[in-house]
């Protein structure tokens, strides 16, 4: 098996997809592709051309770990919002995402522990569950998660991991509440 194949999990993967993040953010990547929907159709198309051998190697018994594939068809999922964004749908979408955004760090810890919750309070763990399941769960935390984090920021101007991190890396303690001086 390929380094690439076995470095798409586990701990390898985070600080990865952190130096990707940041890559693709210093070199203007991320500004050009607002500009116009031709860089994310084509990106979008390139990771759809790419994820669907590997799937289907993967459901043929290849020694495949599932992240590859996941991310892949989460490049196709973002190409498509990106998209979409340069559409009449733009403030929807925002409205549906920029709470979550802004709380990104709070929710997916949280969401990590839910999922970790119900799925046992189910009887399953989180490796087997059916994708219906899967479905079935991650739609009403992520409501929940939209609705609580829109109350939130109607208060705050982080989530409250959000203002820790930037607490510990700034190295001084940024103001928490709407209309408190910084």
């Amino acid at each position: 098996m390929t380094p690439l194949v076995q470095g798409t999990s586990g701990p390898s993967l985070a600080p990865g997809l952190f130096l990707l993040g940041a890559t693709l953010t210093r070199y203007g990547v991320i500004a050009r592709i607002e500009e116009s929907t031709l860089v994310p159709r084509g990106l979008g198309l390139a990771c759809a051309a790419a994820g669907v051998p590997v799937l289907m190697a993967r459901s043929g018994g290849a020694d495949i770990n599932i992240a590859l594939p996941g991310l892949l068809f989460a490049g196709v999922y973002a190409c498509i919002l990106l998209v979409l964004l340069r559409t009449p749908l733009r403030p929807v979408l925002q409205a549906l995402f920029t709470p979550l955004g802004r709380m990104t760090l709070t929710n997916y810890l949280t969401a990590t522990v839910l999922v970790l919750v119900i799925a046992r309070v189910i009887g399953g763990s989180s490796d087997t569950l059916s994708a219906t399941t899967v479905v079935l769960i991650a739609c009403p935390v992520l409501a929940v998660q939209w609705l609580w984090s829109a109350l939130w920021l109607r208060h705050f101007r982080h989530g409250p991991l959000e203002w820790l991190w930037r607490w510990a890396t700034w190295a001084r303690r940024p103001p928490l509440r709407r209309g408190a001086r910084g």
